[in-house]
């Protein structure tokens, strides 16, 4: 799932409004065994793009408080946005369902000691 564009939007706005949709949707996603995931973009992938940081993400789901609705944590984006993966994933650990991996900047494959240090985050996870 994911927040759309900004087009001129306030964050603060955008988060009450996915926040909305998302507590409309959880009901009916509990029953039936379904997981929705939010997932955050970076900017410089996505211009304009709103859930491009991750607290954007975490406070969504924790506003609509319901086990069906997960962040999916795109390590890729958050990184390039410049935020801490690894406090964010052990922090919220609770809160994500699905951990996205590519290398930065050609989301390539993810190497160990890439530009992005997936052997230090696997090990922290």
């Amino acid at each position: 799932m994911f927040s759309g564009n900004r087009e001129g939007q306030d964050d603060k706005e955008g988060e009450r409004n996915v926040i909305t949709a998302l507590k409309t949707l959880a009901p009916d996603a509990e029953p039936a065994g379904v997981t929705l995931v939010f997932e955050m973009l970076c900017a410089q992938n996505h211009p304009d793009y709103q859930a491009d940081h991750s607290s954007y993400g975490f406070d969504v789901v924790n506003a609509v408080g319901s086990p069906a609705v997960k962040v999916l944590y795109d390590i890729y984006h958050m990184s390039r946005m410049g935020e801490d993966v690894i406090r964010d994933v052990v922090t919220h650990r609770e809160l994500i369902a699905h951990l996205h991996a590519a290398e930065s900047p050609q989301r390539s494959i993810p190497r160990r000691e890439g530009e992005i240090r997936y052997g230090s985050i696997v090990e922290a996870i």
